[in-house]
């Protein structure tokens, strides 16, 4: 079929379908007619769209090169068949005819070069795709099955939509240590570090005799690092950029150097590393960034200051207020030392904790955090960095944890995730949430 005769068979289907748009509107309600006008109009032009999408790929042709195709690697297979595979789109279902090519050595044996042509990887365009593994990211698979139906005219089984998410969140974890794209250098930047943690299930193999598949589970960190830039003042901007794991340690703090390259904060003249008082934090900090300015976050030196203030007086009462409020103060006016030296004063007083002593025991709890203290001072210098400055408090990684993990992952107390599964929607969340899904896949298109 000529290029011409594609346009007028497309034409003819657009006059039909705008004719009988005419005569259905006869019939549409009072009182709801602009909602029966846009479902039927909607409805025609997805009929006409997916005519030309048909008409578009049938003049593309079929990938056939002649007898013979050798790929790159000069693998040379032989000319076998045409084979016709159907293809759901975002404007509907087409057909694609193919020249299939096939060679007893070659690895693989059989192959579709015009599937590579067109990104055909599985049953669904990469358009679709897209559209579902973003969808996935902020909604649970059933309700991105119910919005597929609604949105898009047709119904993706829940197992589609989980085999789109991990292709797309694993693609996302591959490519995306060489692929974030790269931001214009700021002078002033922040590296926040947390970790939330997540229910992950692992199979266990099957009683004997029995058909119900059994689990354990247990909490698992799902390690996060936001990026971002800071005034003058100590505020953050907005563009945070988010990068998570729970892999653990090393391809946390590989995949958060590849943030930090991006983003400029490896050559910004002031930057921040904030966290709590985890050893990992500090360690991957000296790892990755190790002229950075360390901060423990305000916050956590206030909840432990609250905690020895429960532990000696109890909580809530009028003494362990007024203590925690003037000590806050202390330690924005640079006095840490001051702090620490009342710390273990309490601590002398009420003793050593028993050797069998638990957590929540109180002497084990002011002893604990005079260690914590210690151990932070050189971290709790606030005066100065405000004076620089500087942000104090992590909120950002930890607002983070919550509207980048939880939001998604722990949606309701029991959910649960296999570990692949948790790592790939990770990675999914991250991009949105960063403002970078488009950018990202088309700049990996383009490196492709």
């Amino acid at each position: 079929m000529t290029r011409e005769e594609c346009v007028e068979r497309i034409m003819a289907q657009v006059k039909s379908v705008v004719e009988s748009l005419f005569e259905e509107a006869k019939a549409w309600r009072d009182g709801h007619w602009l909602y029966d006008a846009e479902h039927s109009t909607r409805a025609g032009m997805m009929e006409a769209a997916q005519l030309v999408l048909q008409s578009l790929t049938d003049r593309h042709g079929t990938g056939h090169v002649g007898q013979w195709h050798e790929d790159q690697e000069g693998q040379r297979r032989k000319f076998k068949e045409y084979c016709t595979r159907p293809v759901d789109t975002l404007v509907g279902r087409v057909s694609i005819r193919r020249a299939s090519y096939h060679g007893a050595t070659a690895t693989p044996c059989t192959v579709q070069p015009l599937d590579k042509e067109l990104g055909l990887r599985h049953q669904f365009s990469e358009g679709l795709e897209e559209v579902t593994a973003f969808n996935v990211s902020q909604l649970t698979y059933q309700e991105t099955t119910a919005v597929s139906e609604k949105t898009l005219g047709f119904c993706l089984s829940e197992t589609a939509v989980q085999e789109i998410a991990e292709r797309w969140g694993q693609d996302a974890m591959a490519k995306r240590a060489g692929q974030i794209p790269l931001e214009p250098p700021r002078s002033r930047m922040a590296v926040a570090v947390d970790a939330a943690k997540i229910r992950t299930a692992e199979r266990r193999r099957k009683r004997k005799g029995s058909r119900k598949q059994h689990f354990t589970e247990h909490w698992t960190d799902a390690k996060l690092g936001a990026v971002y830039s800071f005034d003058r003042q100590g505020h953050g901007n907005s563009d945070k950029r988010y990068t998570g794991s729970i892999r653990g340690k090393e391809p946390f703090g590989q995949a958060l150097w590849t943030q930090i390259v991006a983003s400029g904060a490896d050559r910004a003249p002031h930057v921040a590393w904030l966290g709590d008082g985890a050893e990992w934090v500090w360690s991957l900090k000296q790892e990755h960034l190790p002229h950075a300015v360390e901060i423990l976050d305000f916050e956590h030196a206030r909840e432990h200051l609250e905690a020895v203030a429960n532990a000696v007086w109890g909580e809530k009462s009028s003494r362990t207020i007024d203590w925690v409020k003037s000590r806050k103060t202390r330690l924005l006016h640079g006095k840490v030392h001051h702090v620490i030296k009342e710390l273990r004063e309490h601590a002398r007083r009420v003793g050593p904790p028993p050797k069998d002593a638990s957590a929540d025991h109180p002497k084990k709890i002011i002893a604990s955090n005079v260690a914590y203290f210690e151990h932070n001072a050189a971290r709790m210098q606030y005066h100065r960095y405000r004076k620089l400055g500087y942000p104090i408090g992590s909120g950002a990684v930890e607002s983070g944890c919550r509207h980048v993990i939880a939001q998604r992952m722990k949606i309701t107390a029991s959910m649960s995730w296999s570990q692949r599964r948790a790592e790939t929607m990770l990675q999914l969340r991250c991009l949105v949430r960063s403002g970078q899904w488009d950018q990202f896949w088309t700049l990996k298109r383009c490196v492709a």
